[in-house]
């Protein structure tokens, strides 16, 4: 697998990464070390080089750890975030928390848990208080910088103008050493926002590195997701777009995707990852799985080609906004003033006629 650069300043990076989130919860029951620990292994054979996890997922950061710990540390990219407070009995969601103190306070123990001298790139999971907090967020991580607890800094699901404001309070805390790494958002070929909200323009030109998550849809470009067998405890039964009403119309999305699959002799998930590793602009997806042949499956992704003729079939199939409900419940959506599918499909449609 290819290395590139994440952005103009960042790592260097496999062009497709892995995200961690799945082997230790949100999708139902964990999977055991033993698979995890093959899982993460096999990656790295493939030639995956980036793994992404974060303080809330679980036991995740002392699993992935525990993995990591015999290989050599320069030769593993490792992001975690911080920002998120749950609750320990429940697991639900307390607050966001973008304070100095807690930044600080998270990285001592996500190094801990991670047994890394460093973290390679340190997110804010979200944004708290709309941002208004933000240039004391990013002294703390100039902070952490300097004392090399840390060598990047990154942003997950930041609106544009909260991206520019990051970036600049961090070049004014280091001094012009440091800008942002990274922007780490939802983005597939059924979740578009960030071409049309201003993110992908927004790190295109401060040179910032997109990080794709939920690249398959979590598990709807996969092609063969049965939401009647979603357990009680896959978070996906609370989002809107997996309900059975929305299914009914998503499956048929599917259908028609997996027809140009066919046609190019791959998945309905290679050709979705295929898509996003075919754009210009500095962005690598983390696709998640429990299971080694999806694993090797989405690595073979590095080698189809997409064409512009390709481009134009999935832009007809599966237009901005095409996707039935939204990605998150309407109150996340809200107090991270997320933009939803409907609002993007209509400015697609407004940019299209002028």
């Amino acid at each position: 697998m290819n290395i590139k650069k994440l952005s103009k300043n960042g790592p260097n990076v496999s062009v497709m990464g892995f995200g961690c989130m799945g082997l230790s919860t949100a999708y139902g029951k964990p999977v055991s070390f033993k698979i995890a620990k093959e899982i993460i292994e096999n990656s790295i054979t493939l030639g995956v080089n980036f793994f992404d996890t974060a303080d809330i997922y679980g036991d995740n950061e002392v699993l992935l750890g525990e993995i990591l710990e015999k290989f050599p540390r320069e030769k593993y990219v490792v992001g975690t975030k911080c920002g998120l407070v749950l609750d320990k009995k429940t697991g639900k969601k307390i607050k966001t928390d973008n304070s100095p103190e807690y930044i600080l306070s998270c990285c001592e123990r996500s190094l801990s848990r991670l047994k890394v001298p460093y973290i390679d790139i340190f997110y804010l999971h979200r944004i708290a208080n709309n941002g208004k907090d933000i240039s004391a967020s990013m002294k703390a991580m100039a902070t952490l910088l300097q004392k090399e607890k840390i060598c990047h800094v990154g942003l997950s699901e930041p609106i544009p103008t909260i991206i520019e404001q990051a970036n600049t309070a961090l070049l004014e805390h280091t001094n012009g050493v440091h800008q942002l790494t990274a922007v780490q958002t939802e983005y597939s070929l059924l979740s578009r926002v960030p071409e049309v909200d201003g993110t992908l323009d927004t790190c295109h030109k401060l040179g910032i590195g997109f990080v794709a998550y939920a690249p398959l849809c979590r598990g709807l470009l996969a092609g063969k997701l049965d939401v009647n067998a979603l357990k009680i405890d896959d978070f996906r039964c609370l989002i809107p777009r997996f309900s059975k009403k929305n299914m009914q119309h998503n499956r048929e999305l599917i259908l028609k995707i997996s027809q140009l699959a066919k046609e190019k002799n791959c998945s309905v998930a290679q050709l979705a990852l295929a898509w996003l590793l075919n754009k210009k602009q500095m962005i690598v997806p983390i696709p998640s799985t429990q299971h080694i042949t999806r694993l090797k499956e989405n690595a073979e992704s590095v080698n189809i080609t997409i064409s512009k003729e390709d481009e134009k079939t999935l832009d007809a199939i599966a237009p901005i906004g095409a996707v039935s409900g939204e990605r998150y419940w309407d109150e996340e959506m809200q107090e991270y003033a997320l933009m939803t599918d409907i609002a993007a499909k209509h400015i697609r449609v407004l940019t299209t006629i002028v």
